[in-house]
């Protein structure tokens, strides 16, 4: 079964302009670097809290965990590997913003991966 949208004239049109407006968008809106990058790091600073928090809960678990099934033992695992990556993701975000792309306000607009 295959889907079909159907648009009218004026949506058609109403998508023409706003595409076309988009080729005029070039200025990035003015916003404080300092501001901006204080929110980020602060957001950044208390996620690395909770992150010390899931490994001394991971680490104790792991060392209560024996007559756990072998399935919730997996998901703790699971759970624990994706935190690092997330972690680690934000590390490097954070690092290209303040390192890499310093002073730049177009490079805080973009996601980098």
């Amino acid at each position: 079964m295959r889907a079909s949208i159907d648009f009218n004239i004026d949506e058609v049109a109403f998508i023409t302009i706003i595409l076309g407006m988009a080729e005029f968008a070039t200025e990035v809106p003015p916003f404080s670097i300092p501001q901006f990058l204080g929110g980020v790091v602060m957001c950044i600073c208390m996620g690395l809290i909770l992150y010390g928090v899931t490994l001394t809960q991971t680490y104790i678990y792991v060392l209560n965990c024996k007559e756990d099934p072998l399935w919730l033992k997996a998901l703790v695992a699971t759970l624990w590997i994706v935190e690092t990556v997330h972690t680690a993701a934000i590390l490097r975000q954070m690092y290209y913003s303040t390192i890499l792309a310093f002073g730049s306000r177009v490079a805080l607009l973009k996601v980098d991966w």
